[in-house]
């Protein structure tokens, strides 16, 4: 064969070898440079990628729930969320302590948690009911979204559940729990429920009070137990009971309640005093103070939320009244992370809903100025 056509077909033969390989080459060559760029090449490129900020970081400051409890807050005109997304999603982990709240057998309790942030988005933790009732923690927060399982130690091994939790803001999770007993009965079966983490130890977030309440108790203000523009507060059929307990020789129901209709549930009576007028049957004008604070029903943790039915659409939605308190009001997103700590609270109240907005239950409020937050239903469930 003529060597000079020998010399052509192998060029030929070695530039359709080589071209898939180069193609190869390039596109290996292309993907390490968008690598490089995400942060996940040179030293400085992962430490833009640690430090990434939203535009109005300066402007985020600190809400207060109960004088300790803090939640973020962003500039109110770049409502941005206050938690990064995206790359950052990584570096995010979980504080150390939350208190919980969850409801079971028509109550809201409060657990304190400790938490163990591990390698690998792994978390491992303890969670304390009380002094008898104490769980291991396991999970693992990933893509601001905590999964994990619990079981019960010392005396009472036989409950176990799960949690699924979204991370709202720096300071709240929110999302739901179940659980259950091992020993199987017909009525233990697996229960679920709306479940909030808070940062911080404070088992009396339970009561619903925020720090624009405690302002306003500390001005000596009138809350809702005093006002001639809001409807007395309802009694769950337990909140009744409890409440009659307290003092069972001198005190019966209908001494502080009325029955609302042919429904489980019941209406605290008003009294009218020379010092404030019209005002809630547990209320002590001269003290300002409610007598039944640590007790107070669901109804009285709300406010200023509440639950209202939207009747041209037929919905309820969860919202405040923004023009009953005596002091200022956050602004809606502000409201919006705080009504995250009441979904347990709504959730007991949901059964209740029609018997809640009848209007000889809420005569007053239907006047009132009310802000929708959430639809009821999709905010709780």
């Amino acid at each position: 064969m003529d060597p000079k056509l020998l010399t052509v077909i192998i060029s030929l033969i070695v530039a359709i070898i080589g071209i898939p390989i180069a193609i190869l080459q390039l596109r290996k060559a292309y993907i390490d440079n968008k690598k490089r760029d995400i942060g996940g090449g040179t030293e400085m490129n992962k430490k833009t990628k640690n430090t990434i900020k939203n535009e109005n970081d300066g402007d985020v400051s600190n809400v207060v729930i109960n004088g300790d409890v803090s939640i973020n807050k962003t500039n109110v005109n770049n409502p941005t969320t206050t938690i990064q997304q995206g790359i950052e999603d990584d570096n995010i982990i979980l504080k150390s302590t939350y208190t919980s709240l969850f409801a079971e057998n028509g109550e809201v309790h409060s657990e304190k948690i400790t938490i163990r942030n591990l390698p690998n988005g792994k978390i491992e933790g303890e969670v304390k009911l009380d002094d008898t009732y104490i769980y291991t923690l396991t999970g693992t927060f990933k893509n601001r979204v905590l999964t994990g399982e619990f079981t019960s130690i010392g005396n009472y091994t036989d409950e176990r559940g799960t949690i699924n939790l979204k991370q709202i803001s720096e300071n709240i999770l929110s999302g739901f729990c179940s659980f259950s007993k091992i020993t199987s009965s017909s009525d233990d079966q697996i229960r679920m429920s709306p479940y909030v983490w808070v940062a911080g130890e404070n088992s009396d977030i339970v009561h619903g009070t925020y720090e624009f309440c405690t302002t306003c108790h500390n001005q000596g203000k009138k809350c809702c137990c005093a006002s001639s523009d809001i409807d007395m507060p309802i009694l769950l059929q337990n909140e009744a009971r409890k409440l009659q307990s307290m003092n069972p020789r001198h005190q019966r129901m209908h001494d502080f309640s009325r029955a609302i209709g042919n429904t489980p549930i019941r209406q605290i009576n008003s009294i009218t005093s020379s010092i404030c007028g019209t005002h809630c049957h547990f209320y002590i004008p001269a003290d300002n103070r409610c007598k039944i604070y640590d007790q107070r029903p669901t109804d009285c943790k709300l406010f200023p939320f509440d639950i209202k039915l939207d009747t041209n659409t037929n919905e309820y939605w969860v919202g405040y009244y923004s023009n009953l308190c005596e002091n200022s009001l956050p602004d809606n997103e502000q409201m919006k992370l705080y009504a995250h700590v009441l979904r347990p609270l709504l959730f007991l109240l949901f059964p209740y809903a029609n018997t809640i907005n009848r209007s000889d239950v809420c005569e007053k409020l239907n006047y009132a100025t009310f802000e929708k937050l959430y639809k009821l239903q999709q905010f709780i469930f």
